[in-house]
């Protein structure tokens, strides 16, 4: 980078956050509904837009609007199974192992092993948390093997401290029948401050009890 450089002033919009997007769109997927995501701009450099390939692979009806920066999603009753490799977007694990509660056969994510060293151990974290809602995790040294149960079960989940642990799941408690409590519901503000008030826009029941 040369010397002698200095700035200028500029305009610049910042635009919607793909890791964020992506558990409002995983949400839709699981849950069977119909959601629209505005905001996003597809000519910049985001990892985790990655999210829009993982849905369509698991048989999702995604709709991408590049030049209104527009995702719409559509969920299905199953989701397919897969192998993915989140070596380039590791902020996408706890989003995509949600998925798995929803699928119909295994799920591996690998390529992860760098996410141990995010807010938590979130390989670990995410196999922890997962198993107590009842799905079968196998955890290896860079990522998850994850099969679906035949139901989830009721469970008390703990974030870890970390946001994203948090929000996935509260996804899988979107499609359990018995539901489930989290702790941690403030960690959401760290990326996603609106992140329950959004669900609940979107007709999911939350309810946040302060200790």
């Amino acid at each position: 980078i040369p010397s002698g450089q200095s700035y200028k002033c500029t305009s610049f919009k910042v635009p919607g956050d793909f890791s964020s997007a992506a558990f409002v769109l995983a949400a839709a997927a699981m849950t069977e509904g119909n959601v629209t995501v505005n905001g996003l701009d597809f000519s910049m450099p985001h990892a985790d837009r990655r999210i829009i390939d993982i849905l369509i692979k698991l048989g999702v009806n995604v709709e991408v609007n590049e030049d209104d920066g527009s995702v719409k999603v559509i969920g299905c009753n199953d989701l397919l199974s897969g192998t993915f490799d989140l070596g380039d977007s590791p902020d996408l694990l706890p989003v995509v192992a949600a998925l798995a509660s929803k699928a119909n056969d295994k799920i591996s994510i690998l390529g992860v092993e760098h996410a141990r060293f995010k807010e938590t151990d979130r390989i670990s974290a995410v196999a922890t948390e997962l198993k107590k809602a009842g799905l079968t995790v196998m955890e290896t040294r860079d990522g998850l093997d994850l099969y679906p149960p035949k139901k989830l079960r009721p469970f008390v989940g703990h974030s870890h401290g970390d946001h994203r642990v948090f929000m996935a799941l509260s996804l899988i408690g979107l499609v359990s029948e018995s539901g489930c409590t989290i702790s941690g519901a403030e960690t959401a503000s760290i990326s996603y401050p609106s992140f329950v008030d959004d669900l609940r826009s979107l007709r999911g029941k939350i309810e946040v009890s302060e200790k």
